[in-house]
């Protein structure tokens, strides 16, 4: 029987729920449902966040319709973004929403189910969102993979850097700046894992229109930039966020300038911290240590993944994969394990007559000392069958360190070869990239 869903002013809706993709005549109606389940009725923030996505097109707004009425939708983020050295397909859940009067009757589940089959047929191999209500995700096959926030107290610190770098840290110019900060944004992020590649489309909307342009400052010397730091002041929370940063390798006085010039801008405005996360830039924390007294390390869970294509996923990170399989010890010559795990998608089989909720085997093999990815049918000597949260955090966060126990069961010939391939990653997910 067809649900008695109520409009606001209790005008009756009775019509089933039909999903589908955005057309641009559904934009201003999307603005509006998306506000009003946000609990901002009237604001256009929806607006502003496609305005600023490179890559976004109508279609990736998926949608749940009933009566001819919008009453939940969501939004679809793609992004190229590092694993190492290898590019992986990233598509991001944004802008998730249901209005008050429509909600607990499954809108959201389906559109995120169409938007998982959707991300399928876009080619993504794994997807990021950020929430507070992290359970209700679980249930869709995203797992938390915990990040880090770093504070250093710089109420009571002088900020004084090396006379030794003979350069300036100015605010950003585009006309002046825009390709150098370009460059040197590719220099710093070459090979660190699930920053974004970055294309003219994003650059434009992020840096060169002053309407959306990030606070940027920049340390320049003989007209090169060599480091650079976006920055916000939150002063109800006494604090200056620093979501994305750079320095050239070998400019560590320019670093050291440009942070001392974000902390006295700091202190200018009454704030007691600056927050960042140095991840595995060890050289940068120690800088900025100097500087400032480390406070505390915070531990936050928002960000969620997804393997969307567990076998798309693997051949597109061969480049990395296959570095790291060089270093692999002499016993894990001939190694074959199959890599495999559930998810909790939408029910149903596939053509092979799996459950849709099964990420497909996949054998990574290891012969004549090249890495090879194959088909799950593939013989093997030994099996990893993981849950969401592992498989998340095997491939993006903690490793085999995460596994141990699953590895107990594994030849010791493959358990070699997946401690070679997944020792852990220190992920850079910079805020100037969330969604």
């Amino acid at each position: 029987m067809p649900r008695d869903v109520r409009r606001k002013g209790n005008e009756p809706m009775s019509g089933e729920p039909t999903i589908r993709g955005a057309t641009p005549e559904d934009f201003e109606e999307i603005v509006v449902t998306t506000a009003t389940a946000f609990g901002n009725e009237g604001s256009r923030w929806p607006e502003e966040h496609v305005a600023r996505d490179p890559n976004h097109r109508p279609e990736l707004h998926r949608l749940c319709e009933v009566d001819g009425k919008i009453v939940s939708a969501m939004r679809i983020v793609c992004q190229d973004v590092r694993y190492g050295r290898a590019i992986l397909k990233h598509t991001g859940v944004a802008d998730v929403g249901t209005p008050p009067e429509y909600r607990k009757r499954g809108y959201s589940t389906m559109v995120l189910k169409d938007a998982i089959a959707h991300m399928e047929r876009l080619g993504s191999h794994f997807s990021m969102l950020y929430t507070g209500i992290q359970p209700f995700y679980e249930r869709l096959g995203w797992a938390i993979l915990p990040m880090r926030e770093e504070r250093f107290n710089i109420s009571g610190a002088t900020p004084q850097a090396s006379s030794r770098w003979n350069g300036e840290v100015v605010q950003f110019d585009a006309s002046r700046h825009l390709a150098a900060y370009r460059e040197l944004y590719d220099h710093f992020n070459a090979t660190r894992t699930a920053t974004t590649v970055r294309g003219d489309r994003y650059w434009e909307l992020r840096l060169t229109d002053s309407k959306r342009r990030d606070e940027v400052l920049v340390a320049v010397a003989d007209d090169a930039v060599q480091a650079s730091a976006i920055f916000k002041v939150h002063t109800k929370r006494s604090t200056l966020d620093v979501p994305e940063y750079a320095w050239r390798t070998g400019a560590e006085d320019a670093f050291e300038a440009l942070v001392a010039e974000l902390m006295r801008r700091g202190q200018e405005t009454g704030v007691e911290t600056l927050a960042c996360d140095f991840g595995s830039d060890s050289a940068g924390r120690a800088v900025m240590s100097r500087l400032a007294e480390p406070a505390e390390v915070k531990e936050w869970t928002s960000l969620m993944f997804r393997i969307i294509h567990l076998a798309g996923l693997l051949q597109a990170a061969v480049p990395e994969l296959s570095k790291r399989a060089a270093k692999a010890p002499r016993g894990a010559a001939g190694a074959r394990l199959r890599l495999s795990g559930q998810t909790q998608s939408a029910p149903g089989r596939d053509a092979s007559g799996r459950s849709a909720g099964t990420v497909r085997g996949t054998v990574l093999a290891l012969d004549g000392g090249n890495l090879k990815v194959r088909g799950g049918s593939e013989d093997a000597g030994g099996q990893l069958d993981l849950d969401s949260a592992e498989m998340a955090q095997l491939i993006f966060g903690r490793g085999t360190a995460a596994v141990q126990d699953h590895l107990t069961t594994v030849p010791e010939r493959e358990r070699a070869l997946v401690e070679a391939l997944f020792p852990g990653e220190r992920l850079v997910v910079w805020g100037t990239d969330s969604f």
